[in-house]
């Protein structure tokens, strides 16, 4: 559960000492994975824009608030063009998902500078609660607070 914090604590470290890695940001995030974020998700695709996929219970795409086990105090915003970012106490890293496996699953990188730190994650049913899987295997849930 702390895996998702202590990926936050490093990335604040590492900003301290002064690594550089602010120039990947935004550059891999375009691209074709609009669609790929729209696809699979088990429901009408449509055009992929974001109305359609926030109206999508089953949908990642939206915030998220977690651990549900822990301080809850991460947030996990997936966007409908398949970028994300972490917040966790004052510090932010950015990412990206895509559908991966069966349906409601995804897998997803976390940079906060230092490269990727992968992850998978599984929307519930009923499209309230993800649950995020560390490389590791340690999962830690997070509820759906919008989108």
């Amino acid at each position: 559960m702390r895996k998702w914090l202590l990926v936050g604590s490093m990335c604040a470290a590492l900003s301290i000492t002064g690594c550089s890695g602010g120039d990947d940001s935004g550059s891999a995030a375009g691209g074709g994975q609009e669609t790929a974020a729209g696809a699979g998700q088990g429901e009408t695709a449509g055009s992929g824009q974001e109305p359609a996929a926030g109206n999508d219970k089953v949908s990642i795409t939206g915030k998220w608030l977690g651990p549900k086990e822990g301080a809850g105090n991460e947030t996990f915003e997936f966007r409908d063009d398949g970028t994300l970012t972490l917040s966790s106490e004052g510090t932010t890293c950015d990412g990206t998902v895509e559908p991966k496996g069966p349906e409601r699953t995804y897998g997803f990188e976390v940079d906060c500078g230092e490269g990727p730190f992968p992850g998978t994650a599984v929307v519930s049913p009923d499209g309230k609660i993800i649950t995020l899987t560390d490389p590791e295997g340690e999962k830690s849930d997070y509820e759906r607070v919008s989108g």
